[in-house]
């Protein structure tokens, strides 16, 4: 699992909505997910939640592990000062580093959502890279697309030998992995 999946998932409700809670047992509901922010700051603006009735609308910060949260030192940024949930994949069962609720999302991911993930290969060509399905794996989904990069990745590729990956979906959204 990486982070930038990890939003994915969350931008696109790719979990099971029904009876969320949050890590103090609290009930869960997402009104709206917020608006993917690429920039410095949480990796969601203007999200809608909805804890035990209570309606809050703020930012929202995702992680791997609830312990990333200290790692990052967002604790001393004031631009995390507006968060309203911190998602994470695997809590920790730490004690929360902020006035906000923790939701971990990995009982709540569908399994096929996984394994769609584990199956997917990447191919690198001389002038272009493109994401594809595992040939056989039966994984075809209309929301990926083949698309090859830019000559400035090649280049990158060719001056540090290492490459970003993006996963780009018909929406237009992308997922660097």
């Amino acid at each position: 699992m990486n982070e930038a999946f990890l939003q994915y998932i969350w931008q696109y409700a790719l979990f099971q909505p029904d009876q969320l809670q949050d890590t103090a047992g609290r009930s869960l509901l997402i009104i709206h997910p917020g608006r993917l922010n690429k920039d410095e700051g949480p990796d969601f603006s203007n999200a809608r939640i909805r804890i035990d009735g209570v309606e809050w609308i703020g930012n929202i910060e995702i992680h791997i592990r609830s312990s990333d949260w200290k790692r990052h030192h967002h604790e001393h940024h004031p631009l995390y000062q507006n968060i309203i949930l911190h998602v994470v994949w695997e809590n920790e069962g730490l004690p929360s580093w902020g006035n906000f609720s923790t939701l971990e999302i990995r009982p709540f991911v569908r399994q096929e959502i996984l394994e769609k993930y584990g199956k997917l290969f990447f191919f690198v060509f001389p002038d272009s890279l493109y994401l594809h399905a595992a040939p056989g794996a039966g994984y075809q989904d209309k929301g990926l697309v083949r698309k090859p990069f830019d000559p400035k990745v090649a280049a990158e590729k060719q001056r540090t030998g290492k490459v970003s990956l993006y996963l780009w979906s018909t929406t237009g959204a992308a997922c660097c992995i």
